[in-house]
């Protein structure tokens, strides 16, 4: 069906029309209430839109007029075309189709519900009784389970590392004005880490806690605006879903915001018979590789260096790369290495850089002839490199970045010449694609398996640190304080030792059902540079964007996966731990369900260690600010026991379950023991919930 001249659309009262169908003539704040489309209408001819490229023969197809709409759903409200065809009212409400649409895409097992996650506010209240009815509220078996998240972030946070273990999409709903704000700073943790997630967003029908929208619009895939009078919502509720799994500025995962006015959800709608397609375009990729490809040949020893935005699926056909091609080393940064399980003898070719004196891993530059690094954000205090050509000194080796956000700070070696602004996660399944199809069939050079040195490596790590105390006494003694870093060794390497196929020289892999949790902080990124699993996703850390804290709800979307089949270690500092009240009840309820254990190290070291040293550096004094000595304040019943007890449970309280270790390195051997006692179960240690490691020092780690 196609709409001739004398189509009508409507417009919401006061927006001006979308700028991508005005002539380029200056014209785009004329405001129009409603129209005719006609070849003479001067709003109209002259276009400057690929979508309306039969305008001059008198001709809109219902594709056309669809995807203006969509590309400017806040200004066209609807269009409403005097077709022979009319459109077609539904017997069901825009509220009731969302919940529907989220039982399809989630397709779950007959008696598994799927889970929704969120936070109550006025602007989608008029949905929950959509999603009442399909919840065990008032089914048997159902097919959906909401849970109430503790605040917007943690929703976010679980619906994603939740649906990301069943290979689904999450699904958040949280209101408008304050519930949208919060929620921001998780869609763009979730957008960098590609990770899929519908968030359905109420829209106020008032001024009154009307946020504007437009944060979300950088940090989503797409945002889309649902209103009572739209046409064929259903159809974009389905492309929502299509667009967090499949991209669409470019191919990729991650977070698509929709939202839906107040009004709009008791609201029936129409349909018509114009078949809404968000084609994906092209991504202009193959002039630059080609560039690439050309200078590789039969003698060529190549990294890729792993960033951040690349998708699970795509870094696993990088790593497969390099079990074909032994001239290939894969590169990843700590948030990249949770989607690759390294096989000590498959994958020997895989390695994770950090930190600056890892030089079994980082001395591969010195003989590579070509870098390709895929992905931004790979700067991390001293553990990863912003820029590695320095380290590069084979004569005439060549570097290239493929990065897809406008950094500050580019790497120096970084030009116009070596540099592609795209979509990196599509990129690097070009580049496997082009890897299996372009490059010589026969290569002269190959890396030397150094498996044996990186395992080596980690127990000089560990062997380092976890004696590692407070350079304020020189000589130290037993009485010195331990870096936080000292208990984070001391805790893996029991555990190294207790783990499955761990306990030789030759292996430093754990291959256990537990989930290793490291938050965002100075000792986080250390302490992760010291951790192998066997199993993908069974290491939780997380990007740059993220904040402190975050991990604690990510664990409870893991847990309720139910593909978590052991416990939990979770390592988190102070500045972290100051954020948990709330995550707190997400993970208790997590744990309760699943009859899980979690075994929390706090590395109370009374700074935000990273801004402290900072402050150092730069003002010379750590500020009041930045300090949280006053978390550390009394007895062994301090404030941050109390507030463990307060969400934990009185339970933490028995011996069994907390160890409160104040200051030194002679009282290792009871955090070993401890650690020894969670990790095999024995008697006192075997009930689910929270246990409890609390250091507290003074002392800033220093990394090797």
């Amino acid at each position: 069906m196609s709409y001739t001249t004398g189509s009508t659309f409507s417009l919401q009262t006061g927006y001006n029309l979308p700028s991508l169908i005005y002539p380029a003539n200056g014209m785009t704040s004329t405001t129009r209430t409603s129209g005719i489309v006609s070849s003479s209408d001067p709003y109209m001819s002259n276009t400057t839109s690929s979508f309306l490229t039969d305008i001059s023969n008198t001709t809109i197809t219902a594709e056309q007029l669809a995807l203006i709409a969509e590309n400017e759903p806040s200004l066209l409200l609807s269009i409403q075309a005097n077709s022979p065809i009319p459109p077609t009212e539904s017997t069901d409400r825009i509220g009731e189709m969302i919940i529907n649409k989220i039982i399809e895409k989630a397709n779950m097992p007959s008696g598994t519900p799927f889970n929704v996650y969120g936070v109550p506010g006025a602007s989608w209240y008029d949905v929950d009784d959509y999603l009442e009815k399909k919840t065990i509220v008032k089914m048997s078996q159902p097919p959906l389970q909401y849970i109430h998240a503790s605040n917007e972030t943690a929703a976010v946070y679980m619906a994603s590392y939740y649906a990301e273990m069943i290979n689904k999409v999450g699904v958040t709903f949280c209101t408008s004005g304050p519930g949208t704000t919060m929620a921001t700073t998780a869609v763009n943790s979730i957008y960098n880490e590609t990770k899929p997630c519908v968030c359905f967003f109420g829209m106020s029908s008032s001024n009154f806690q009307s946020a504007d929208t437009a944060v979300m619009e950088a940090i989503t895939q797409k945002c889309i605006y649902i209103y009572k009078d739209t046409l064929n919502p259903d159809q974009l509720v389905d492309e929502a879903f299509r667009i967090a799994k499949q991209g669409y500025k470019f191919p990729n995962t991650g977070p698509v915001a929709v939202f839906v006015h107040q009004q709009a959800w008791r609201s029936t709608y129409y349909t018509t018979d114009a078949k809404l397609s968000f084609n994906v375009p092209v991504n202009p990729v193959d002039n630059f590789l080609n560039t690439i490809f050309s200078n590789i040949n039969q003698d060529s020893k190549i990294i890729i260096r792993v960033g951040e935005r690349v998708n699970i699926e795509n870094i696993r056909k990088l790593a497969l790369l390099t079990r074909t091609y032994k001239n290939i080393y894969l590169h990843l940064i700590t948030t990249s290495k949770m989607y690759v399980n390294i096989d000590e003898f498959s994958d020997w070719n895989v390695a994770v850089e950090g930190p600056y004196t890892n030089t079994v891993v980082n001395d591969n530059y010195k003989s590579a002839t070509l870098v390709v690094q895929i992905g931004t954000g790979t700067e991390y205090p001293a553990t990863t490199f912003l820029d590695v050509k320095p380290l590069m000194t084979t004569p005439n080796s060549q570097i290239f970045y493929a990065l897809d956000q406008e950094l500050v700070y580019f790497p120096a070696s970084s030009n116009s010449s070596n540099k592609l602004m795209t979509d990196v996660s599509y990129f690097a399944e070009k580049f496997a694609d082009y890897m299996n199809t372009k490059s010589p069939t026969f290569f002269t050079q190959s890396w030397p398996n150094t498996k044996s040195d990186q395992i080596a490596y980690i127990n000089t790590l560990i062997n380092y640190y976890k004696t590692q105390v407070a350079d304020i006494d020189d000589p130290p003694s037993p009485s010195s304080p331990l870096t936080s870093i000292a208990v984070v060794a001391n805790v893996l390497d029991v555990i190294y030792g207790l783990a499955p196929n761990t306990n030789t020289t030759s292996v430093k892999i754990i291959n256990d059902d537990n989930l290793y949790s490291f938050d965002v902080g100075f000792a986080s990124f250390y302490g992760d540079t010291m951790m192998y699993h066997s199993k993908i996703n069974h290491i939780l850390n997380f990007s740059e964007f993220s904040p402190i804290g975050c991990s604690i709800a990510s664990i409870a979307g893991r847990i309720d996966s139910g593909d978590i089949q052991g416990d939990v270690v979770c390592f988190i500092g102070d500045g972290g731990f100051l954020n948990m009240p709330g995550y707190m009840i997400d993970l208790r309820r997590s744990l309760n369900n699943k009859q899980k254990r979690c075994l929390f190290v706090l590395l109370n070291d009374q700074h935000y260690s990273l801004v402290s040293l900072a402050e150092q550096q730069d003002l010379g004094t750590s500020t009041i600010v930045t300090v949280t000595s006053s978390m550390q304040e009394g007895s062994s019943g301090d404030y941050l026991y109390n507030l463990s007890c307060a969400f934990m449970g009185d339970s933490l309280k028995q011996s069994k379950n907390y160890i409160d270790i104040i200051r030194s390195s002679a009282e290792l051997t009871d955090l070993r023991l401890f650690v020894t006692n969670w990790y095999n179960e024995t008697v006192n240690y075997t009930s689910s919930g929270f246990y409890f490691i609390n250091y507290k020092t003074n002392s800033i780690p220093r990394h090797i």
